[in-house]
């Protein structure tokens, strides 16, 4: 019976191991999509430590061979579990506008030295292979088991905005709950040593108690986090709907208004030409209109390429591109290019903090983003006032003096084609592309922007990288 009972408990985590490699895809807007492989390296490991066991029981005489590998594959196994749950807990605790001390305490220079400490200082106490095994399970397994169900569970009630989210909160909060009880079964219910709470809470005391075997509650976690798991994969099946239909949408109402907005320019063009056709012109009359119409070519040109660059950063194939990025040499370049464009206008551009900031992203893409924020705060300043760029603690704010932006039109303002001060501005160059060319730039870099009203006058958009 045991036999079988390990058997099935090695296969529900290799299943695992296999499903989560076939199936999550390589590029995704989850922030867990690129790290999920270390749940299916724990699952595909431990099934190693269960099959050995298995394979102990069948032949005992090769177990003193067999327990160095038994060990090996145990912390193995532990440590890809241990650093998915460091990674979901530090992502639950992540708040853009304050840090919390949990979101430090979660960064690998800090818990990484301090569970080491503690199992070094486990193994010697009794430095035997055994005792090794047990001190893997109460560091390692323990805390990883446990601290991934509370991360999944938190998760779970994230995925409130998503659609489809009732089966998909439900799944990950089972899940969350499973974990849980397999960080008792696998990581307290150890073998017998001699100290605390191995003397008190062991395999045999528990099989004493209830008169099974502690092998079957694992064995029932892993076929229930196996299955749950498969099921919570659904969420880059519904992403990638979601997308498609997004995309569906996206591509009718860029249509519509980018036809509108390519037609103006071209049947002010025609009725130019028609007019000076009717009758003989002077040069004067000539060189007026061929001067409208260069200028008219000239917006042509730039929302042709603006609505390029739109399509392109719908790729997420761009990705692959990414590379280390000074966001700071990137500021300093842009303000060597609009010092005097501001100055023209007479706005004063003000630097209060450049701090050293490196990032993995497209060069270029990010210059677009920052040249458009910029670019948007000095077009909608009033000449005499100032701005004021910020990047400090990997957060760039800029600052602007302008009008401000009705609180109702946050959202709206990164839409295609919406101009929320057209009226007032009817002078300027703009398309109503350049907030929405940003925020499809951050989305692909997985970054937050979004825009505040001063408390006295103005706007400020923030991005946090």
């Amino acid at each position: 019976m045991l036999e079988l009972i390990l058997f099935f408990y090695g296969l529900f985590f290799f299943s695992l191991g296999v499903v989560i490699f076939s199936t999550s895809p390589k590029e995704s807007n989850f922030f867990y999509a690129k790290k999920i492989w270390l749940l299916a390296m724990f699952g595909l490991t431990h099934a190693f430590v269960e099959w050995i066991s298995l394979y102990v029981i069948l032949y005992p005489e090769f177990k003193e061979k067999l327990l160095w590998f038994e060990v090996c594959f145990l912390f193995a196994s532990f440590i890809f579990l241990f650093e998915f749950s460091r990674f979901m807990m530090r992502f639950i605790f992540e708040n853009q506008q304050s840090l919390h001390f949990e979101y430090h305490f979660f960064s690998p220079w800090v818990i990484y030295p301090l569970i080491f400490a503690i199992l070094f200082f486990m193994v010697f106490q009794d430095p035997q292979l055994k005792e090794s095994i047990v001190a893997v399970r109460y560091t390692f397994g323990f805390w990883g088991s446990l601290l991934l169900g509370i991360g999944l569970y938190m998760y779970g009630k994230t995925l409130k905005k998503l659609n489809h989210a009732k089966d998909l909160e439900y799944y990950f909060k089972i899940l969350g709950i499973v974990f849980v009880f397999y960080a008792f079964f696998s990581g307290i219910v150890v073998p017998r040593v001699e100290h605390f709470p191995s003397n008190l809470i062991n395999t045999e005391i528990f099989k004493e108690t209830f008169g099974i075997t502690h092998y079957f509650f694992r064995c029932l976690c892993a076929f229930l986090i196996a299955i749950f798991s498969i099921k919570a994969l659904k969420i880059f099946d519904y992403e990638m709907m979601e997308q498609l239909a997004e995309s569906s949408r996206q591509i009718q109402e860029f249509s519509a208004n980018a036809s509108h907005q390519l037609k103006t320019p071209l049947t002010s063009m025609q009725l130019q030409i028609d007019v000076m056709l009717n009758k003989q012109r002077s040069v004067a009359e000539y060189q007026e209109v061929l001067m409208t119409i260069k200028k008219e070519t000239m917006t042509l040109q730039k929302l042709v390429t603006t609505l390029l660059m739109l399509a392109k950063v719908r790729n997420f194939q761009i990705k692959s591109s990414f590379e280390p990025i000074e966001i700071d040499s990137i500021i300093l370049d842009i303000l060597g290019e609009y010092m005097p464009i501001a100055r023209i206008k007479h706005i004063s551009l003000h630097v209060e903090n450049l701090e050293a900031t490196l990032f993995y992203g497209s060069k270029e893409l990010i210059r677009i983003l920052i040249v458009n924020l910029l670019d948007n705060a000095i077009k909608y300043t009033p000449e005499g006032k100032n701005i004021t760029l910020s990047l400090k603690a990997k957060r760039l704010f800029i600052k602007d003096e302008g009008e401000g932006i009705p609180k109702d039109k946050h959202q709206l303002i990164f839409d295609k084609f919406y101009q929320v001060h057209k009226k007032n501005y009817q002078g300027t160059s703009s398309f109503g592309l350049g907030l929405a060319l940003a925020k499809k730039i951050a989305k692909i870099h997985s970054i937050k922007i979004d825009v505040q009203n001063n408390k006295d006058i103005g706007a400020t958009f923030s991005v946090y990288f």
